[in-house]
């Protein structure tokens, strides 16, 4: 799997070399309305894993950025979660150097801890607050009983290449 994300990082800075790559730490977590039932040892929300970001390069006058994204993670079961999507985000603020953009993600996902084994896609929330060298991408998952048995909050630390 590690392999497979270093060969993605490379055909992506070779076939899209006009964007920014970005190395994404996945990190933290906090869940909200957790099935109890679902977790009989408790949610894990130290969420450890690696992933690669790929913004395009906007015009001047487009007003959404597009990336695409991969990475893994130890999920909320301890299961290990791989993950590949795409989103779009609007800046809303810009003070000095600091951004505040807002946006949808669209992510498929894969662990054998949730939805049976089968991969499953969610559109969700997303915020990224930072400088254009380092931010953190902030997601919203939402509870949906047939996928996952509680809401999460996930902090990533994105720093650029």
């Amino acid at each position: 799997m590690r392999l497979t994300l270093l060969c993605f990082i490379f055909f992506t800075q070779v076939a899209f070399a006009d964007g920014s790559s970005h190395i994404v730490i996945n990190g933290l977590s906090k869940h909200f309305d957790v099935n109890q039932a679902a977790f009989p040892n408790g949610v894990n929300e130290k969420n450890f894993g690696l992933g690669y970001e790929y913004n395009f390069e906007k015009s001047p006058d487009q007003s959404i950025e597009w990336l695409v994204n991969t990475g893994f993670f130890k999920d909320s079961l301890n299961g290990t979660a791989v993950y590949a999507g795409g989103a779009g985000l609007i800046k809303v603020l810009q003070l000095d150097s600091v951004h505040l953009k807002l946006g949808i993600e669209g992510s498929g996902f894969y662990s054998s801890e949730y939805n049976q084994g089968r991969p499953f896609i969610a559109l969700m929330p997303i915020m990224n607050v930072g400088t254009d060298k380092f931010s953190l991408n902030i997601t919203v998952i939402p509870k949906i009983s047939q996928f996952i048995d509680a809401g999460v909050v996930f902090a990533q630390l994105k720093i650029k290449l």
